[in-house]
């Protein structure tokens, strides 16, 4: 099923209705990681494209997802991303709102 998935932040800074971007459409894939750093399984959401040979996602991956909101037309997603800038890997929350896309 394909989704179009809205960032509602900005490296954590919560965006006004008129500062969304435009959604990002794919397949919406929930992995498990073997154990981490943090000595658990992480689970991650991730959000690709059209299937092809190389997958690639659309979006920074979220990290320990969870569903804060969710009705008939469409459901939020909140967890944690990482971005790496200068020398530094930063941590932020992230949240998603995820509407179901129109099938081609």
């Amino acid at each position: 099923m394909k989704w179009a998935v809205t960032q509602l932040r900005d490296r954590g800074r919560r965006l006004k209705r008129g500062e969304w971007p435009e959604p990002a459409v794919g397949e919406l894939e929930l992995s498990l990681m073997p154990e981490t750093n943090a000595r658990r399984p992480l689970k991650k959401m991730e959000l690709f494209g059209t299937p092809s040979t190389v997958r690639q996602p659309l979006l920074l991956p979220l990290f320990d997802p969870q569903i804060i909101s969710m009705d008939a037309g469409a459901m939020v997603l909140h967890g944690m991303q990482l971005h790496s800038e200068d020398a530094g890997i930063f941590e932020h929350m992230q949240v998603w709102l995820c509407t179901p896309a129109a099938s081609d």
